[in-house]
């Protein structure tokens, strides 16, 4: 049953998605304080989810032009695809000057699991976690942003939604096990 609501919260999303793009109907940029909007978007999707997942925030983001319901859109496709596999844990967000480096830790109860998802092959795990990415990811870059799930199998995923124009390597810090 969980699996199933996944699986209709995901083709909601890519059908939002899909039409945003069809009709080229996109949400506007406006002035958004990230640091008063992003937590609460992401406890509530935290809240869905089948395992406990506790989160930790750190760094800040500021006031940013951003078109917030198409943010929406991408910050939730990412989550849903970093916690596809209903493992409990906590995920780590770190709010920088060009976006959110997110890296999920799983839990001791977790780890069980993890053997037995190492057990599928890559390509089944990736086609199940990896097709409203590709949707999202055309949504996300109209606005100019950056979707990167190349480290998802890695529990890490990296969304740039405000780019400076200058390499930010705390994501790569975040990933590698620094502190947040």
């Amino acid at each position: 049953l969980q699996r199933l609501q996944r699986g209709v919260d995901e083709l909601t999303l890519q059908l939002d998605a899909t039409l945003r793009l069809a009709r080229r109907q996109f949400a506007t940029p406006e002035s958004v304080d990230v640091d008063a909007w992003l937590p609460p978007l992401i406890e509530r999707l935290l809240r869905s989810r089948p395992a406990p997942v506790q989160m930790t925030l750190s760094g800040r983001a500021g006031t940013q032009p951003l078109a917030q319901r198409d943010a929406e859109l991408v910050v939730t496709a990412g989550i849903q695809h970093l916690l596809a596999q209903g493992r409990a844990g906590t995920l780590q967000v770190r709010l920088d000057s060009e976006g959110i480096a997110l890296v999920f830790h799983p839990g001791m109860d977790s780890v069980v699991g993890e053997a037995q998802r190492a057990v599928r092959s890559r390509q089944e795990a990736r086609s199940d976690r990896g097709l409203a990415a590709t949707i999202v990811g055309k949504l996300a870059a109209v606005h100019g942003w950056h979707y990167d799930d190349s480290r998802l199998d890695a529990d890490r995923l990296r969304i740039v939604l405000w780019p400076t124009g200058i390499p930010d390597s705390s994501a790569e810090e975040v990933g590698r096990g620094g502190s947040a």
